[in-house]
Protein backbone atom coordinates (compact mmCIF):
# COMPACT_ATOMS: atom_id res chain seq x y z
CA UNK A 1 0.00 0.00 0.00
CA UNK A 2 1.35 3.40 -0.92
CA UNK A 3 -0.42 6.49 1.23
CA UNK A 4 0.40 9.83 -0.02
CA UNK A 5 -1.05 12.04 2.67
CA UNK A 6 -2.96 15.24 1.64
CA UNK A 7 -4.31 18.63 3.91
CA UNK A 8 -7.24 18.67 3.76
CA UNK A 9 -7.13 21.88 2.09
CA UNK A 10 -5.31 21.10 -0.66
CA UNK A 11 -7.91 18.42 -1.93
CA UNK A 12 -9.81 19.44 -4.72
CA UNK A 13 -12.34 18.42 -6.69
CA UNK A 14 -10.25 16.81 -9.76
CA UNK A 15 -9.64 13.09 -10.07
CA UNK A 16 -6.00 12.71 -7.74
CA UNK A 17 -3.44 10.68 -9.87
CA UNK A 18 -0.45 9.06 -8.34
CA UNK A 19 2.99 10.19 -8.50
CA UNK A 20 5.52 8.16 -10.06
CA UNK A 21 7.45 7.70 -7.03
CA UNK A 22 4.63 5.61 -5.59
CA UNK A 23 3.73 3.73 -8.96
CA UNK A 24 7.46 2.55 -8.93
CA UNK A 25 7.33 1.58 -5.20
CA UNK A 26 4.47 -0.35 -5.90
CA UNK A 27 5.88 -2.06 -9.10
CA UNK A 28 9.40 -2.93 -7.50
CA UNK A 29 7.41 -4.31 -4.68
CA UNK A 30 5.13 -6.37 -6.63
CA UNK A 31 7.51 -7.69 -8.63
CA UNK A 32 9.84 -8.78 -6.07
CA UNK A 33 7.23 -10.56 -3.95
CA UNK A 34 6.30 -12.42 -7.14
CA UNK A 35 9.90 -13.38 -7.25
CA UNK A 36 9.43 -15.00 -3.65
CA UNK A 37 5.79 -16.50 -4.85
CA UNK A 38 4.15 -14.49 -2.72
CA UNK A 39 0.66 -12.88 -3.59
CA UNK A 40 0.82 -9.11 -3.47
CA UNK A 41 -1.94 -6.62 -3.98
CA UNK A 42 -0.29 -3.48 -4.41
CA UNK A 43 -2.90 -0.26 -3.54
CA UNK A 44 -2.76 3.41 -3.96
CA UNK A 45 -4.65 5.95 -1.30
CA UNK A 46 -4.68 9.14 -0.85
CA UNK A 47 -5.87 10.41 2.76
CA UNK A 48 -5.81 13.47 5.21
CA UNK A 49 -3.98 10.76 7.49
CA UNK A 50 -2.20 7.85 6.95
CA UNK A 51 -2.14 6.17 9.84
CA UNK A 52 -5.57 6.09 9.55
CA UNK A 53 -5.72 5.03 6.20
CA UNK A 54 -3.99 2.25 6.88
CA UNK A 55 -5.44 0.94 9.74
CA UNK A 56 -8.85 0.97 7.69
CA UNK A 57 -7.33 -0.88 5.33
CA UNK A 58 -5.60 -3.26 7.55
CA UNK A 59 -9.54 -3.53 9.13
CA UNK A 60 -11.58 -3.93 5.73
CA UNK A 61 -9.07 -6.64 4.26
CA UNK A 62 -8.09 -8.34 7.72
CA UNK A 63 -4.69 -9.03 7.11
CA UNK A 64 -2.04 -9.60 9.72
CA UNK A 65 0.87 -7.83 9.39
CA UNK A 66 1.94 -4.10 8.25
CA UNK A 67 5.31 -3.36 7.07
CA UNK A 68 6.35 0.54 6.88
CA UNK A 69 9.28 1.69 4.79
CA UNK A 70 10.62 4.64 3.20
CA UNK A 71 13.10 5.69 0.92
CA UNK A 72 16.63 7.26 2.52
CA UNK A 73 14.53 11.20 2.84
CA UNK A 74 15.33 14.71 4.68
CA UNK A 75 14.76 14.94 8.72
CA UNK A 76 10.94 16.49 7.68
CA UNK A 77 10.51 13.38 6.11
CA UNK A 78 11.90 11.28 9.03
CA UNK A 79 9.87 13.25 11.79
CA UNK A 80 6.20 12.35 9.76
CA UNK A 81 7.38 8.88 9.18
CA UNK A 82 7.72 8.75 13.50
CA UNK A 83 4.30 10.09 13.57
CA UNK A 84 2.82 8.01 11.17
CA UNK A 85 4.23 4.56 13.11
CA UNK A 86 3.02 6.13 16.50
CA UNK A 87 -0.57 6.67 14.82
CA UNK A 88 -0.60 2.81 13.72
CA UNK A 89 0.66 1.81 17.14
CA UNK A 90 -2.41 3.50 18.39
CA UNK A 91 -4.96 1.88 15.83
CA UNK A 92 -3.37 -1.49 14.76
CA UNK A 93 -5.33 -4.01 16.18
CA UNK A 94 -3.14 -6.21 19.11
CA UNK A 95 -2.84 -9.12 16.80
CA UNK A 96 -1.16 -7.14 13.63
CA UNK A 97 2.03 -7.05 12.86
CA UNK A 98 3.79 -3.84 12.54
CA UNK A 99 7.28 -3.84 11.03
CA UNK A 100 9.45 -1.25 10.13
CA UNK A 101 12.15 -0.98 7.62
CA UNK A 102 14.32 1.74 6.24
Amino acid sequence: MYVEEVPGLFLSNETPEPNPEGVASLRHAFEEARKLDIELIPIWMISHNAAEAIARAVDELDVDGVIVGVSRRNALYRLLRGQIVKGLARRLPKSCHLILCN
